[in-house]
């Protein structure tokens, strides 16, 4: 299932510069958890943290959910979540907000952008979208 351009409902957040520099793909996890929000830590109480990916597909993902104004969540399934935090942050991010990305395929990927819209459907701001951390139970 192919949409040229498809506008997508999402959401975004900051990664650290570190992460980028540890080797080890749990040392990695460890920093990225140490790094996250109270609300976020919130959120993925409970699940472990894998090596982060470049893409996520988003045909498995059924809900968005903006955590707070550094941090979204991709669901795949009970199971399985994706945390992204947009490396250059993104202050407009909040709950109230929703999220809008252009793809040319079914993925999201790091460097997307994401734009933000207010409530009542204007532009308020945008940030590109960093690495997505799955957390899973």
């Amino acid at each position: 299932m192919r949409a040229a351009a498809a506008l997508l409902l999402l959401a975004a957040a900051p990664a650290s510069a570190e992460l980028g520099r540890l080797k080890s793909p749990m040392l990695a996890a460890d920093a990225a958890r140490a790094a996250l929000t109270p609300a976020a830590q919130k959120a993925v109480a409970g699940r472990t943290a894998l090596p982060s990916v470049d893409c996520i597909d988003l045909r498995r993902s059924y809900a968005t959910r903006i955590v707070d104004n550094r941090t979204i969540l991709w669901e795949q399934s009970p199971r399985r979540l994706f945390l992204n935090m947009p490396p250059r942050g993104c202050r407009t991010l909040a709950a109230y907000r929703t999220i809008v990305t252009r793809s040319g395929d079914s993925r999201l990927c790091v460097g997307d952008m994401a734009r933000v819209l207010g409530q009542q459907g204007n532009i308020v701001g945008q940030c590109r979208l960093g690495r997505f951390v799955p957390y899973v139970k």
